[in-house]
């Protein structure tokens, strides 16, 4: 069992809410520490607990202890808030009420989770500056990378549209060259034919010649045949 749970164990489970409104505040929201009700208050400017403290601590008849150790531990409270200067109401505290030290180490923690959080705050701004700034460049590189892509898309365009182009010249080309060809083998055939059709006006030309050197020869040999009959025929008539 816990400490805190001894200490309400030990404590009178039933009592009646003090009429004074600065103990009934109190008794709201303190809990039950034993204390010692001799202890002393001087040096202690807390209202509104200043003024009942200096009426009641030369004389404790009419308070319970009970009373006094909520009012002690709400000063106690306030102290950590207050920073008391009263040194022995301080160490007498951290003697006696380990609640004391329990809230010190829960305000120093407080404290420690603030600047933590401030800590984180600030880092959370200069996060978010930073990804801001980061977004800015960001957004700038891919406008960059936008621009460089539509610039690159436009001329891959232009390659392709020249590459077709070539296309067409090249079929153009193996056309023109399938043309060329067809039409070189066609005058081969043409020069072949002529040289064979040369070859036989050659021939007949030779024949032919052949054939017109025998027929003058013969021509000559009758043309002085007649030439000497008719000689004989003038010569035989001369001598009649």
């Amino acid at each position: 069992m816990s400490s805190k749970a001894e200490i309400y164990m030990n404590q009178p489970p039933e009592r009646k809410k003090s009429k004074d409104p600065y103990i009934a505040k109190l008794e709201e929201k303190l809990p039950l520490v034993e204390l010692d009700p001799d202890i002393t208050f001087e040096g202690l400017e807390f209202a509104p607990y200043k003024d009942y403290l200096r009426r009641k601590e030369r004389n404790f008849d009419g308070v319970s202890t009970y009373e006094l150790q909520e009012m002690v531990l709400a000063l106690a409270k306030d102290c950590l808030v207050m920073k008391l200067k009263n040194e022995i109401y301080e160490n007498y505290l951290k003697r006696q009420n380990p609640f004391f030290e329990i809230g010190i180490e829960h305000d120093k923690k407080y404290a420690e989770i603030q600047a933590q959080q401030k800590s984180l705050e600030e880092e959370i701004d200069n996060l978010e500056e930073g990804l801001r700034v980061f977004q800015n460049k960001l957004n700038r590189k891919v406008d960059k990378e936008t621009e460089l892509a539509r610039e690159r898309e436009d001329h891959l365009k232009k390659i392709n549209k020249n590459m077709d182009k070539m296309k067409k010249k090249v079929l153009d080309i193996k056309t023109n060259r399938e043309l060329a060809e067809r039409e070189l083998k066609s005058f081969e055939k043409q020069r072949k034919k002529l040289m064979e059709e040369e070859c036989k006006f050659e021939e007949t030309s030779a024949q032919n010649q052949e054939k017109s050197s025998t027929n003058h020869d013969w021509n000559l040999k009758k043309a002085r045949s007649r030439f000497h009959i008719s000689k004989n025929i003038v010569d035989n008539f001369g001598t009649f």
